[in-house]
Formats: structure tokens, C-alpha cells, sequence
């Protein structure tokens, strides 16, 4: 990572609003453990012990969203820092929760819908800067899910009903929504960050994945 893990967890995650200090504690060390242990499902990632202080963490957490504040403005002070241009590079990624039972009525279809997947879409925006070679971070995050087509619904119906806005993709709508409560919902948010913040945004019909 370039610096010691728990050093960046403590500056890019202490002070995350709504978690006494215990929760703060915690939400470092998980930070850190995800950082040092990128790739595998969690109970890889975590020793018992790590894997039931996150999933109490996630249960604290009411706001995921608000896990992102304090490394938003970190990426902002870094960003304010530069005084040469830098890239703002975004990126639509599928987040497949379809054995995901618990949380599958906050889920939508994802892909072309035929195998009938289901989860969320959530759009990234990463700052980097391209002259020191340096990851600011990530500063912009959407969260939607995509509305099942209606059964019958002409083709002409359809792009009627489409939301051209950019990360929709074409001919298929979408509802913003608050990531999906649980852990897939807070691990995307400490993973790395709202639709409030104006940032820059892919112009339409830019390729964003």
C-alpha cells in the first residue's frame, strides 16, 4: 500500500460519524485487515475472532454512506494539494448478491437479466494523479438498482421508460437507492466510498466500465 495499514485506516477512518469508540476501533482494524488481505470471501480474510468484530460493526453501522465522510475529505485535501491537473477515472461495476436471500427484496437485476441474477450497480469515481504516480482516492460513489422490465412490455415501451441518465444503461431504468442494508451493503462502503457531492460525472454515452 505504500504505508503501514493500520496508519492509513487510522487517518482515512477514525472519526466516522455515529459509531462510539469501540465501533471506531473496530472499523480500523477491519479497514486495515481488508486492506492487507484484498482477494476471498471473509471468513478467508478474518480469523474468527476478526470476522465477528466486523459483523458486529456491520450491525452498528446505520448509515454506510457515512463510513466514506472521513476519507472523502481526506481525498478532497489531497486533491486540493495538486496544482496540476489530475483524472477523476470512473468505473460501473455489477455487484452480484443472488444467493444473498436476506436482502433480496433491496436487489434488482443486474446483467442482461437472462440468468437471473440479482444485486446492485454502483458507479466509481477515482482520483488519481497521473503526474506523481499517486492514488488520491475515491472521492464520488452512486448506489442504484435496476427495475425488472414488465412482463409484456414492448421494446418501443421500454426505451419510453428508460432513465437516460449516465450508469443506467440503455434501455433499462433505474431507482437510486441506499446500498443494501448487511454486509454487502457496508463492505462496499469501506471498500472504498454520495450522489449529493457535485463531482465530475461521465458524459452520456461514455464507456464507464
Amino acid at each position: 500500500m505504500g504505508q503501514d495499514a493500520v496508519v492509513w485506516a487510522e487517518s482515512e477512518f477514525r472519526g466516522t460519524p455515529g459509531l462510539d469508540a469501540r465501533f471506531q476501533t473496530r472499523l480500523v482494524q477491519t479497514a486495515s485487515a481488508l486492506a492487507t488481505r484484498p482477494q476471498g470471501t471473509l471468513p478467508n480474510r478474518f480469523d474468527w475472532a476478526e470476522l465477528k468484530g466486523a459483523y458486529r460493526l456491520v450491525h452498528a453501522v446505520t448509515n454506510p454512506d457515512a463510513v466514506q465522510d472521513v476519507h472523502r475529505q481526506r481525498t478532497r485535501e489531497r486533491l486540493a494539494a495538486v496544482r496540476t491537473p489530475v483524472l477523476v477515472i470512473h468505473d460501473t461495476t455489477q455487484l452480484d448478491f443472488s444467493r444473498h436471500t436476506a436482502v433480496a427484496d433491496q436487489l434488482g437485476p443486474i446483467g442482461d437479466g437472462s440468468a437471473g441474477a440479482h444485486g446492485f450497480i454502483q458507479h466509481n469515481s477515482l482520483v488519481v494523479d497521473p503526474n506523481g504516480s499517486q492514488l488520491l482516492g475515491l472521492i464520488h460513489q452512486q448506489t442504484f438498482v435496476r427495475t425488472p422490465r414488465p412482463a409484456g412490455e414492448t421494446r418501443a415501451a421500454q426505451y419510453r421508460r428508460t432513465d437516460a441518465s449516465p450508469g443506467s444503461g440503455r434501455g433499462v431504468s433505474r431507482r437510486w437507492a441506499a446500498r443494501p442494508r448487511g454486509r454487502c451493503g457496508f463492505m462496499s462502503a469501506i471498500a472504498g466510498p454520495t450522489s449529493s457531492e457535485r463531482w465530475p460525472r461521465p458524459a452520456p454515452g461514455a464507456r464507464t466500465s
